[in-house]
């Protein structure tokens, strides 16, 4: 994630979250997700890079 942020030239946080109750405020049903902006982007795999960048592209 951070060097997809870096790629795109982003000043954004990342934030790792490990808390149970704050994984399930985003109704992710497994782990690895990935949330940007709020929104569920993927849950239960690990994204591709490329995917990644295009998930932060279409919030930005």
């Amino acid at each position: 994630m951070h060097k997809a942020v870096e790629e795109i030239g982003l000043d954004a946080a990342v934030e790792k979250v490990e808390e149970m109750d704050k994984i399930t405020a985003y109704n992710v049903l497994m782990t690895p997700g990935l949330v940007i902006n709020g929104k569920v982007k993927v849950f239960g795999r690990v994204p591709k890079h490329k995917d990644i960048i295009r998930y932060i592209q279409e919030e930005m």
